[in-house]
């Protein structure tokens, strides 16, 4: 039986997404200041349960684990962010797609847990408990509404989890895996069952626009971002549909968007490179940064750092 734990605090971004298991992310911050979060992941069987949370508000890209049905619960009824397109509050549970993609935008708290369950097992719960299975039991929605009761005993069967584990037990001993794969995914399916409001995905095709341009971004900040107009032309589509798909869904505009991503492209470089063999002022250059005054500026308004802090902090080639 394939299981694991990882319990550890960040101050880093690249290093958090680096370390999670199963998920394929990018996590952009989108404001100025440091980055903290904490990471609990456990998996036991055909489940896997995550806690994250993070202080400073981020873009969050990728996708969940292939193959799963993943379950994302607010940890409080106070959390609030954008979702795939859909403005969450904390009373909601969410139903990533099958194989489906991460779009999220937070804002200076965020506090969630994720539960991942493989379809063939989540297929056969929903057969023991002579439910519809999940295709039909979810039936193209994303949000489903759920009344306190229901939230607070999710929240409190998902916060057990990490309480056991720190105390010592193992995902594989007998309860603890019986709640993973047994009692965690009986308790979604009827939350989504009974659930009282539900909300249909945001239309496909701003969704197709904002994977066609997000695929078309350099990865490297020494390549020029290219235009709102050009990507508007790689993805056919008018220039106004590109930027009501990045608010719809980022809440930000595609300029915005290109300007975060360029820095963080920026930041990841001056991580890498050998200050041994490098400095500031021929990097920037390199990067097409051309005013390394305010290049400086406008880094340390994002990161909470100089450029030069950064390079200095050269980061272990073991971690990737």
């Amino acid at each position: 039986m394939r299981s694991y734990v990882l319990t550890r605090s960040y101050d880093d971004i690249d290093e958090l997404c680096a370390d999670a298991r199963d998920w394929d992310t990018q996590f952009i911050p989108t404001a100025s200041g440091s980055f903290r979060s904490s990471l609990f992941q456990a998996r036991s069987g055909a489940v896997e349960v995550s806690r994250g949370r993070f202080l400073g508000p981020l873009l969050q890209t990728g996708a969940p684990p292939l193959g799963h049905w993943t379950f994302v619960v607010p940890a409080s009824p106070a959390v609030r962010f954008l979702w795939r397109g859909h403005r969450v509050r904390g009373d909601s549970i969410l139903v990533f797609p099958l194989n489906g993609e991460l779009h999220s935008v937070s804002d200076q708290s965020f506090d969630v847990f994720t539960i991942a369950v493989e379809d063939a097992h989540l297929q056969a719960v929903a057969e023991a408990l002579h439910l519809p299975g999940p295709r039909h039991l979810v039936g193209g929605c994303e949000v489903f509404g759920c009344s306190r009761q229901t939230l607070a005993h999710l929240r409190a069967t998902l916060e057990r989890i990490p309480g056991a584990i720190a105390r010592g037990a193992s995902p594989d001993d007998p309860l603890l895996a019986r709640r993973f794969t047994s009692e965690l995914p009986a308790l979604l399916l009827r939350s989504i069952a009974g659930a009282s409001d539900r909300t249909h995905a945001v239309a496909p095709s701003r969704l197709a626009v904002l994977r066609t341009v997000t695929a078309h971004l350099p990865d490297r900040p020494d390549v020029a971002m290219p235009s709102v107009q050009a990507l508007a032309s790689l993805a056919e589509a008018s220039a106004r549909t590109v930027r009501r798909a990045f608010l719809e869904v980022y809440g930000c505009g595609p300029k915005e968007f290109l300007h975060t991503h360029r820095y963080n492209a920026a930041r990841r470089l001056l991580r890498d490179a050998d200050p041994a063999g490098a400095d500031v002022a021929s990097l920037a250059g390199q990067l097409g940064f051309w005013h390394g005054g305010r290049f400086a500026a406008e880094y340390r308004r994002r990161f909470g750092e100089l450029p030069s802090q950064t390079l200095s902090r050269r980061r272990d080639p073991r971690r990737g």
